[in-house]
């Protein structure tokens, strides 16, 4: 009987070792990718603390196919889809499940490059700021714009990443959303393509 306990404890501190680990190679990787994507950013950067359940909710709609495409051409009369990114069953049923976390997510600093992080009171007193906002991320934060960013959802042992954005500056017109798929080629990660991109009033 001792034995066999001290098998069960081996594989459970085991597991938990492994568990760990990938929480820790998670945590690293969203913190190279988002600091490759915020690196040609205007500094300092504002970031939401969380985004707003609208927002996940038309981000899981624009997710809901099983494979994704930048564009198609032409051949011969025959329209060709090129550039496509399909899911298997698998990476389907992780996706659902990735984008309905996104729900209960938030950033923390750890996660982040040097950045100032927003709770909803901060959003709250930002969007109250109205046609003053430019003013008010410049004199309180010196910044002159903010993000929205969903945490990555990286796919195919952290080589492929869904990443939404939203930046907005307070300006008429100023608020720019896109849900691209990033490639990640020797270390580096690179837009492979724009899944939605919309200007908001």
């Amino acid at each position: 009987m001792p034995k066999l306990f001290f098998s069960v404890f081996c594989l459970l501190f085991s597991l938990g070792c492994f568990a760990q680990a990938d929480r820790d190679e998670y945590n690293n990787q969203i913190k190279e990718f988002v600091s490759q994507f915020l690196k040609d950013s205007a500094k300092p950067v504002v970031v939401a603390e969380k985004l707003d359940s609208f927002t996940i909710s038309t981000i899981k709609d624009q997710l809901i196919p099983d494979s994704f495409f930048r564009r198609t051409s032409a051949d011969k009369w025959k329209t060709v889809v090129i550039d496509t990114f399909g899911l298997s069953p698998e990476e389907r049923r992780y996706l659902d499940s990735s984008t309905t976390d996104l729900y209960n997510s938030s950033w923390q600093a750890a996660w982040l490059p040097p950045c100032t992080i927003l709770d909803q009171q901060g959003i709250d007193a930002l969007m109250a700021s109205g046609p003053g906002m430019p003013k008010y991320l410049k004199t309180t934060f010196n910044a002159d714009r903010f993000y929205w960013l969903s945490k990555p959802i990286f796919l195919r042992n952290y080589t492929f990443c869904i990443f939404y954005c939203e930046t907005n500056n307070g300006k008429p017109s100023g608020s720019v959303a896109s849900l691209l798929i990033f490639s990640r080629k020797n270390k580096k990660w690179e837009k492979l393509m724009k899944l939605k991109a919309v200007a908001l009033d």
